[in-house]
């Protein structure tokens, strides 16, 4: 009497409905059924690649709505917290890799599909340099600190009297007293 069908493509489709009554009597009507919707296709990008441990990122939705308009998101940001916004701002708490999921529905009522992505959020780099060292005149010294963390970057300053400003461990020829600063990212 009331049956319910799942369509996999956008119609239009002709619905025909035929009744016949106990004594045989048959009558039929046809209707066009043009309300059905392509499904939208979540999608979205990170404003920054990835974070230290108190940044904040930006997801910004770009899914494709197909014939309806944007209306609802439902974003996890893989760590308990969850937002609504089209393009939230989220500050993670721990370091790791978390999994970004996005889901919409449009202004037809047709959800979307799910999609994730993975995003990283590294703890601050650590920087000892250990005491002042004594290097006679004309004499050469390796300046060696202790670091930790991913994917660092060092760059000493002044760059006087070193071998490169780009490396952990630079080889040192002073000519006088000299302070050095190493900045790691």
């Amino acid at each position: 009497k009331s049956p319910t069908h799942r369509y996999w493509a956008v119609g239009p489709y002709n619905v025909k409905l035929r009744v016949t009554t106990g004594v045989g009597c048959v009558a039929d009507t046809t209707i066009v059924v043009n309300t059905i919707h392509p499904q939208p296709k979540a999608a979205f990008s990170f404003n920054k690649k990835s974070v230290c441990i108190g940044d904040d990122v930006i997801c910004i939705d770009e899914t494709d709505y197909k014939d309806g308009t944007k209306n609802i998101w439902n974003w996890d940001f893989g760590d308990n917290e969850t937002s609504i916004l089209q393009n939230p701002s989220h500050t993670y708490a721990s370091t790791g890799n978390y999994d970004v999921t996005l889901f919409t529905v449009n202004s037809f009522g047709c959800n979307s599909d799910t999609v994730t992505k993975q995003y990283s959020v590294y703890p601050y780099p650590t920087v000892e340099l250990g005491p002042d060292k004594f290097v006679l005149e004309g004499a050469t010294t390796i300046l060696k600190p202790t670091v930790s963390g991913d994917d660092l970057k060092y760059l000493w300053a002044p760059n006087y009297y070193l071998n490169s400003t780009t490396v952990l461990a630079p080889s040192c020829t002073p000519v006088k007293d000299i302070t050095y600063t190493l900045f790691v990212t």
